[in-house]
């Protein structure tokens, strides 16, 4: 039978991606470890997520430069102190002279609002690729857990399977000896216990792939607590149905990647805008004064850089060309994320609906006449109302009916998690 529930890949994937908790500790005060039900899926998978907290820390960052921009004034006031004595050439005695100075730069082109702006913009772009990096996480939290339901379903089969075949070699043996059927048949027999043997042990390594992996999402990643179980009914995301069958028209204007990408295209247009107006020089004013013990003289100036033509001074018009370059590429980005994300949310609602068809044909009377029929074959072989040869044909296909029924379902589970997450639902909030 070729059939992959998931594969020791997913493990490194999760690793990869930041999913690992550095702690059991972490695991513990989050009651995320032992057995993972439905609704701890989500908030276990976030406390854990390593990524998660980096972007927490790239949105503070944001906040830093935010504030950074906030000053009014360009620059701190300049308090200049002099002293020292006035030497009389034609020998008179040296008189003490003082002078003092406070100055002020003063920015006049409006490098400020630019400057908040572009902050802001910035901010806006980490708190998207947060919320886009918390969907990601708990959209593969969502797939180990449907995994980890899928993996003990189809290992509680093999366990039946290879329980029958092995009921099926005792009953073929033992009518071999009694001299009521052919040794051909009891090794027959015992051939198809052994492949259902391998059946059954390739079923509880992938199960235990998948139990890892769900461990490594929710953050029990130490020796002592290396998987965790998956508890509740393998069914797909309540919220796909609705997607399915109205799928929503804005759904890509609102991706996370998407905002992210055109507040960066708002950034550095507002740095653009912020080297345009530094070509306005700034203006320096000064009260000043000097003298000596007897007399004292005391004033205002000003004074301001004059501006150059490149390349003999700096009118920042490389700096200029750069963010507006940044801006057009951060736009046509957006554009493309936009494209591509219509094609997943049609591409998902597409796969969504046939996996629905798919796990619908395998229909509850199906399953229960299957699981019947597998139960009475051992007894009916050892009354001898049946062959051992017509039992392993019969067996075969049903328990390929019951495994790629398992298989349905958790492809839809799966495909629901795609369409909700192609769909724009925020799975970072928890159970759809």
């Amino acid at each position: 039978m070729k059939r992959r529930f998931w594969n020791e890949a997913a493990v490194v994937a999760a690793v990869g991606f930041g999913l690992v908790s550095p702690a059991l500790a972490r695991a513990d005060e989050t009651g995320c470890a032992g057995t993972i039900t439905r609704d701890e899926v989500v908030p276990c998978a976030l406390a854990a997520s390593d990524a998660v907290r980096a972007q927490e820390e790239a949105i503070a960052a944001a906040d830093g430069r935010v504030t950074a921009a906030q000053p009014i004034l360009p620059s701190n006031p300049v308090l200049s102190l002099g002293l020292g004595p006035s030497f009389d050439f034609r020998g008179g005695r040296p008189t003490p002279v003082w002078s003092a100075a406070l100055s002020q730069e003063i920015e006049v082109g409006g490098q400020r609002d630019a400057r908040i702006d572009a902050a802001e913009a910035e901010l806006r772009a980490a708190r998207a690729l947060q919320q886009g990096t918390e969907r990601e996480v708990a959209a593969g939290a969502w797939n180990a857990y449907f995994d980890a339901l899928a993996g003990d379903k189809a290992r509680a089969l093999a366990v039946r399977l290879e329980a029958l075949t092995e009921a099926l070699a005792v009953a073929a043996r033992a009518r071999a000896e009694a001299g009521a059927a052919s040794s051909i048949e009891a090794d027959v027999a015992e051939a198809e216990a052994l492949r259902a043997l391998g059946v059954r042990l390739a079923a509880e390594r992938q199960a235990q792939v998948a139990r890892r992996t769900l461990a490594l999402y929710v953050g029990a990643d130490q020796p002592a607590a290396r998987t965790v179980s998956a508890e509740g009914l393998l069914e797909p995301l309540s919220v796909a149905e609705g997607l399915a069958s109205s799928p929503p028209n804005d759904a890509a204007g609102a991706r996370p990647e998407v905002l992210a990408t055109e507040a960066e295209a708002a950034a550095q247009a507002a740095r653009a805008e912020e080297q345009r107006s530094a070509r306005m020089p700034n203006l320096t004013l000064s009260i000043f004064g000097n003298g000596t013990s007897t007399e004292a003289a005391v004033g205002i100036g000003v004074s301001f850089p004059i501006p150059l033509p490149e390349p003999a001074g700096r009118l920042h018009e490389g700096d200029i060309a750069e963010a507006e370059a940044l801006s057009r590429r951060a736009d046509a980005e957006a554009d493309r994320l936009r494209r591509g994300a219509d094609l997943e949310l049609a591409n998902a609602v597409e796969e969504y609906r046939s996996r629905r068809l798919e796990a619908q044909a395998f229909t509850a009377a199906r399953i229960a006449g299957a699981e019947r029929v597998l139960g009475e074959l051992a007894a009916a072989v050892t009354k001898g109302e049946l062959a051992v040869k017509d039992a392993v044909q019969a067996e075969r296909p049903l328990v390929e009916l019951l495994l790629a029924a398992v298989e349905a379902q958790r492809a839809l589970c799966l495909a629901s998690v795609e369409l909700a997450r192609a769909g724009g639902v925020a799975l970072e909030g928890g159970a759809p």
